[in-house]
Formats: C-alpha cells, sequence, structure tokens
C-alpha cells in the first residue's frame, strides 16, 4: 500500500499542535491573539513542491514556521490540496498561472463577510468589526468612519463631546427615534417654518438661567427632629398622600411594614414631637413620592419646576441629608427602607434623572454588602422571623428597582440569578406577623391578594427578564430570530398564568402593572425585527406582536385612575417606548400593500389620550417636555399619513405646534414666588412677552419630500425645557456609536 496521505492541515499551527478548534481568522487567530503570542500564529501553505502534505508537529519546529508571507486563503489551500491528491503530480504551468491573492485585499473581504453576516443575525443591532471586536484596531478621530455609516442599524446613543457624554442603549425609549426618519423629517421641517417660536424658548431659558421663584435651601445642620415636623403637610393632606402611597406603591415595591408605619403615624398627629426622627423621616419622602401625582396640593410653577415639585424635592434632600450623617455601621431597618424610599421619591419626582441608574447600582452594591442577596436562614440564626421576612421584601423590591433602571437607561443587568438565593417573600397580610413573632404564617396562593402578591408574582419570572435584558442590551452577542421566539414563547406563558386578583381600590396598580411589565419585554423583545422592511415576510409575527403589546400597554395606562397613571408615567417608560412604536408603525404601514391595521382610529384614539396624559405630566412636573413634544409630532404625522388629501398637511403641523405652545404658555401663566425667592425680575419679562399672539406656521409650499436629508429629534430642538428630564441633553446632540 502507498504512503497513507494525511488531511490537509487548515487550522494555524499552534491550535493543530495544541488540538483545539481555531477559528482560521486573519492575520492571526482569537486563540493564539488571546494566548499573547498573536505575532507567531501562522498557516501552512501548500504548492506543488510540497510532496506529501505533512502536519507540524512538537517535533518539526522548522514546518511550523514554514508559512509565506503571502498567505493563500484555507478555500484556496482546499482546492489545490484536492486537485493535487487527485489528479497527481501537476505541471508546474498550472500552478503558473494561479494568482496569490493580495493579504490585505483578503483580510478586507474577510471584514466585509463578517460584518454582512453580524448584521443579518443581528437584524438591527450594528455590526461589530472583527479587528475592533478583537482589539487590533481603533477609529482614529470624527474622520476615520464615515457620518451615517451604521446609521440604520445602531440602536444606542452617546450624547454630549469629550468627557462630557451620557450613553443609552438599545431598551431606552429614545432608541427608536433613531429608525423614525420619517418623524425626523415632520420635525425638521416644523422647525423650519416656526422661526418665531424661538422667543418661547429664550422666555424659558431666562428662567432657567435665574433663581427667581426657587426657594432659599436649608442648610443641612440644621435638619433636627423640629425641622423636620415643621415640612409635614396638614394631616388631611398627609392623610390623601400616605394613603395613595399605599394603594399605588406599597402594593407593588414592598419597603414598609404598614400595621408599624400606621401605628407611628397615628402616634405622630398626637404629639409630632415625640416622634422618632426616623418615622418622619420616612414619612417625608413617602408623601413626597406622591405629592406630584394626587391633586389637592398647592398650584403653581417656580421657573421651570411646579410648585409640589419644589416641596417634594426639599423633603427628599432633608432626609437624604439626615440619612448621610447616620452610621454606617450600626444600621437598622429603618436605614435601608429610607435608601430604598428615596429612590422611589426621586423617581417620582424626577430629581436627577441623569443618575438614576448610578444610584440604583448603588443600592443594589449596598444590599449586597450587608447580605441581602444571601437567605438568612442557610448563613445565620441571629436574625428573628420578621427581620429575616423584610429582608426578602426589600431585596426583591431592590432587585426590581434596578432591572427597571437598566431597562430604562439600556444597560445590562449587573446581577445573574446565581447570584442570590434569597428566597422570595411569603405572600401573607402584613397584619398576619410582626416583631413579636416566632413562627411566620403559612404563605397563600397567589390567587388570595395580598401586598405582597404582586411582588410574588414578579419573583416567578424575573430570571427570564433578566437573561431577556441582557440579550437585548448585549453588544456582542446578537439577537437572533429563534432565540426571540423562544423568548415570546415563554413570555407569553406568564402572561397566561397571571392570578385574576377581585377588583378592589388596592387591587388596581398591581394589577395592571402585572401585565405591563411582560408587555413592555415582549415590545422590546420584537422591536428590532419589528423595524426590518416590511417586504420580509418572516419578521410579520414580530410586527404584529409589537403592535399588540405596543396597544396593550398605551390600554393600560389609559384605563387606570389618573393618579396610578402619572405615578407609573414617572416611574417607567413603557408607555412612551409603545406610543412611539405605534405612531412608527402606522406612518411607515400606511397606505401600503402590507398595511394589516384595518381599524386605525382606535389605535389613534389611545395614543390621543397617552398625549393628553403626558399633557398633564407636565403640569403636575414641570418636567417632560420633550417627550411630550415627540409624542404629540408623532401623533400629528399620524394624522398626516392617514389624510386622504396630502394637501393638508399645514393643519397637522399647526396641531403638534399648537399643542406645545398652549401647554408652554399656561406653565408660564402659573408662575409665582416662593417663600425666601429672590427678585422675580426676569420671570417678569418672560410672562410679559407671551402676550403677543401665539405663532403661527408659515405655508407649506409642497408636501414633505421623501428625500429630506435626516434630522435628528433629539438634538438641535427648540424645547429644550427640562435639563433633569432623561432626553434633555440638547446642546451637544445626540449621536450613535457608529457615528
Amino acid at each position: 500500500m502507498g504512503q497513507k496521505r494525511r488531511r490537509l492541515a487548515l487550522s494555524c499551527v499552534d491550535c493543530r499542535r495544541r488540538k483545539v478548534k481555531c477559528g482560521r481568522e486573519l492575520p492571526s487567530c482569537v486563540r493564539c491573539i488571546k494566548g499573547g503570542h498573536g505575532d507567531a500564529c501562522k498557516y501552512v501553505s501548500y504548492d506543488d513542491k510540497s510532496g506529501d502534505l505533512l502536519t507540524p508537529t512538537d517535533e518539526s519546529p522548522e514546518e511550523r514556521r514554514a508559512a509565506s508571507d503571502a498567505e493563500e486563503s484555507w478555500t484556496e489551500e482546499a482546492e489545490t490540496y484536492y486537485r493535487h491528491s487527485k489528479g497527481g503530480a501537476t505541471s508546474k504551468t498550472a500552478y503558473a498561472v494561479k494568482r496569490t491573492a493580495p493579504q490585505r485585499s483578503l483580510e478586507e473581504l474577510q471584514e466585509r463577510v463578517f460584518e454582512l453576516e453580524t448584521y443579518v443575525r443581528s437584524a438591527g443591532s450594528r455590526p461589530v468589526s472583527s479587528e475592533m471586536f478583537l482589539g487590533m484596531g481603533h477609529p482614529q478621530g470624527p474622520g476615520s468612519r464615515p457620518k451615517d455609516t451604521n446609521q440604520d442599524f445602531e440602536r444606542s446613543l452617546l450624547r454630549g463631546r469629550s468627557f462630557k457624554t451620557q450613553y443609552t442603549g438599545p431598551s431606552n425609549a429614545a432608541s427608536l427615534l433613531l429608525q423614525f426618519e420619517e418623524l425626523s423629517m415632520f420635525v425638521k421641517e416644523i422647525l423650519n417654518r416656526m422661526p418665531s417660536f424661538e422667543r418661547s424658548k429664550d422666555a424659558v431659558k431666562r428662567l432657567q438661567g435665574s433663581d427667581a421663584g426657587t426657594p432659599a435651601k436649608k442648610d443641612p445642620t440644621e435638619l433636627d427632629l423640629q425641622t423636620f415636623v415643621a415640612m409635614v403637610p396638614p394631616k388631611q393632606r398627609a392623610d390623601a398622600l400616605v394613603q395613595e402611597y399605599f394603594d399605588v406603591l406599597e402594593t407593588t415595591y414592598r419597603v414598609l411594614h404598614i400595621p408599624s408605619f400606621q401605628a407611628n403615624y397615628e402616634a405622630f398627629w398626637t404629639n409630632p414631637q415625640a416622634a422618632d426622627i426616623e418615622f418622619v423621616a420616612q414619612l417625608l419622602i413617602v408623601m413626597a413620592a406622591m405629592n406630584c401625582v394626587v391633586a389637592g396640593g398647592v398650584k403653581g410653577f417656580l421657573g421651570r419646576s411646579s410648585v409640589g415639585r419644589e416641596d417634594s424635592h426639599r423633603w427628599i434632600e432633608a432626609a437624604e441629608a439626615w440619612l448621610n450623617k447616620q452610621s454606617h455601621k450600626h444600621t437598622t431597618l429603618e436605614y435601608y427602607q429610607t435608601n430604598v424610599l428615596l429612590i422611589i421619591a426621586k423617581r417620582m419626582t424626577c430629581y436627577k434623572v441623569k443618575r438614576e441608574w448610578v444610584i440604583s447600582q448603588n443600592l443594589l452594591s449596598l444590599a449586597m454588602a450587608a447580605g441581602f442577596h444571601r437567605e438568612p436562614t442557610y448563613l445565620s440564626t441571629k436574625i428573628s422571623p420578621f427581620d429575616q421576612e423584610m429582608r426578602r421584601r426589600l431585596w426583591f423590591s431592590i432587585l426590581e428597582l434596578d432591572i427597571q433602571s437598566c431597562c430604562d437607561r439600556g444597560m445590562r443587568a449587573a446581577i445573574a440569578p446565581d447570584d442570590w438565593d434569597c428566597l422570595p417573600p411569603l405572600n401573607i397580610h402584613d397584619e398576619d406577623f410582626n416583631e413579636t413573632t416566632q413562627t411566620m404564617p403559612s404563605p397563600k396562593p397567589l390567587t388570595d391578594f395580598t401586598r405582597t402578591s404582586f411582588l410574588c408574582k414578579l419573583v416567578q419570572h424575573l430570571p427570564l427578564r433578566l437573561e431577556m435584558l441582557t440579550r437585548i442590551n448585549s453588544i456582542s452577542r446578537t439577537l437572533e430570530l429563534d432565540t426571540v421566539m423562544a423568548f415570546d414563547s415563554r413570555i407569553r406563558a406568564e402572561l397566561d398564568g397571571l392570578p385574576v386578583w377581585t377588583e378592589k381600590s388596592v387591587t388596581r396598580a398591581p394589577k395592571a402593572l402585572s401585565s405591563l411589565v411582560l408587555h413592555e419585554y415582549l415590545l422590546l423583545l420584537h422591536q428590532p425585527f419589528a423595524t426590518q422592511h416590511l417586504a420580509q415576510s418572516q419578521y410579520f409575527y414580530s410586527r404584529c406582536t409589537r403592535r399588540e403589546s405596543a396597544l396593550s400597554v398605551i390600554k393600560r395606562y389609559c384605563e387606570m385612575p389618573e393618579t396610578h397613571a402619572l405615578a407609573f408615567s414617572n416611574l417607567r417608560d413603557d408607555a412612551f417606548r409603545a406610543s412611539l412604536a405605534t405612531c412608527h408603525d402606522i406612518a411607515v404601514a400606511s397606505g401600503g400593500r402590507e398595511d394589516l391595521m384595518q381599524d386605525k382610529s382606535l389605535a389613534v384614539d389611545l395614543i390621543t389620550k397617552y398625549v393628553d396624559l403626558l399633557g398633564r405630566r407636565v403640569k403636575s412636573l414641570g418636567q417632560g417636555f420633550h417627550s411630550y413634544w415627540i409624542n404629540s409630532s408623532a401623533l400629528s404625522l399620524v394624522y398626516m399619513k392617514m389624510a386622504p388629501d396630502p394637501a393638508n398637511a399645514d393643519d397637522f403641523v399647526l396641531q403638534a405646534v399648537n399643542r406645545m405652545v398652549q401647554l408652554h404658555n399656561d406653565l408660564m401663566r402659573m408662575q409665582t414666588t416662593a417663600v425666601g425667592a429672590k427678585a422675580l425680575t426676569p420671570m417678569s419679562e418672560a410672562v410679559a412677552q407671551l402676550e403677543a399672539p401665539l405663532p403661527s406656521a408659515q405655508p407649506l409650499i409642497q408636501p414633505l419630500p421623501d428625500g429630506m436629508p435626516t434630522f435628528d429629534t433629539l438634538s438641535g430642538t427648540m424645547f429644550d425645557f427640562d435639563f433633569d428630564d432623561s432626553f434633555a441633553w440638547w446642546d451637544t446632540g445626540a449621536i450613535g456609536l457608529g457615528a
């Protein structure tokens, strides 16, 4: 028998020797690069003089380094091997005509194939260059890449310049605006024809640049019990705020033990000067959380912020200043409760929104440092049953706050399901246990509603949501359609398994939110695929699912009591995302052959109600102008797309403008002066300017052109009112990471 031929070695020399899988990347494979010897990564080249096809071994170092400088691709080597083995000796003439591809050309082709494959798999995410991924190349400045190279499929935003930047990832609600180019064109057309509206912008700018209407700050060193008691509003107002907090937030996030808090509350009104300062601090935070959403408070605005919001911020800052002066060594239950309450109150009042994600991460770290993530019964016998249950409630409430913050910011979760073993809280009434309880009562089934039922249900699908959030916001792993469908079936199983609770005032908020949480993830999951070209039938299910989930979210908000809707609008961005997704769906598909939404009137009616809700939110907080403007513009665009006569485009432009102008003028007319505020001269001038007629739009000579240059709705607009708002980075603009 002849000499046995060896199989062609397509792997690099080192990977072949170590018998590991080689990625065959050029110029060096990933394994060699990670091993720190990428410069020694070589591939064996074969030609007609090579004779037997030998495999390099540890005993043949010469063969391991025998690769030429101009290496052939592995496919060409395979063809050479095939001809050599089948035809025997091949003439030199046949090989003389063979050309060796330049090394640079091979790398460019491989780079192009890698990007195209990544783009197809991601279906909406930015392809990652192989050199960039391996750390072998970096762009060298603003001009190193075409401006709009990846704009079509980048779903992350980096705002600002130099080190003054803010990053938001794919799950951030504003990421859809990068794919909603038609809305950008529509907004640009409005702004181009409304130059006189700059007057309103300048008026608000003057309010922002002055301290008019802002009460003097209280020195934190003066924050004693007497100071705290003086901040508490009258009992009638306090009763309404506390009760609404119990009904809305204490049935979702479990922080307080209701009987204990109520006993302290009644004792406070009996003798305020004898109350514990820890309780009064918690009371101020509880009231601050609901002060802007419960009717009956003080009307008016101090600059660009409502009076209620300013009062809430004073209470929050006072409680936080007191908390920061407490011992971090001798901590109590009240210490951790106050930390969690501060996070909730800050979100409810739009307090330093840009720091929300960072603050929630700090709270998560604080809880883990105290061992909240570990089941107390496993590690210690020095924790009472009451404290064990309160630790469980606080831990999962902190987790839910953190995952919601990550979702709204567009970040991956900082914790995985295998990072904790704390058991879920018991589904029991607060009245069934107290600090003297030695044996906890048996938990009730989830169909029996308690204030903890909602949190217990969330715990069941928390690992699923963490896994999905990690995949959605990953910058190295892309979502594939098969993975999306697997997640989809699991979410729908959770939706089908939601318990049915008896309709009561105390069950409205958790009942609505239990559905909202799951529909939000359905929408996020299908968002990248639903925005693909309508002709791609494989994404038909994603478009339908996104539409169904978006309408379900908006409908829930429209059916809630206004207090609940305003509260959840401050806590979450799901309705803003759903409204934009519905407008995008109608605008893109309207008039096309694949327009499957037969009855658009229901969707438009829901969006209109949500825009009105956003307007009421602005009037209660003084924040949220930009989200209101974007949704109002998107609604007018939808009306224009549905109009039978395109010549009436002017009417829809005016609708968007007049809604915003009217809201802005209402805010300016409600200006007031706080006790201890500075002179109000700039504010008075601003209000006086608004006595002029509302600006009117210039006639639209022709309909909006299809080829209008892209305009970034997140930058350069005149509606840069709320710098505390999560979308307020206008001065530096918004750029995608691929820009």
